[in-house]
């Protein structure tokens, strides 16, 4: 996830890492787990979790790299992107199964 874009982001208004970190109420809530790259080259938190709670945030699209063909996108379909993606849409269906409501 280092070395490749396996994420596909479409979107305009990440939050800036030191913004984030310098937000106390933000960051009192929650932890940023990665930063992605905007088309513009500005960093941006791509997921954050809740400290206490099962609570996940996301600015990337887990199902789009291996489910998307449409033409003028760039999505990345390689091997890894698709494993990468796959494992994280496995981890938020199983954290929304452990709501019996």
């Amino acid at each position: 996830m280092e070395n490749e874009p396996v994420f596909y982001n479409n979107h305009n208004w990440g939050i800036d890492l030191k913004d984030f970190k310098d937000d106390k109420e933000l960051a009192a809530v929650y932890e940023p787990l990665l930063t992605s790259i905007d088309d513009t080259g500005k960093v941006f938190v791509g997921a954050m979790e809740s400290k206490k709670y099962p609570f996940f945030g996301v600015l990337y699209h887990p199902e789009k790299p291996w489910t998307s063909f449409i033409e003028g996108y760039n999505f990345n379909h390689s091997w890894n992107s698709n494993q990468v993606n796959i494992k994280h849409a496995d981890f938020f269906v199983a954290q929304a199964r452990k709501n019996a409501n």
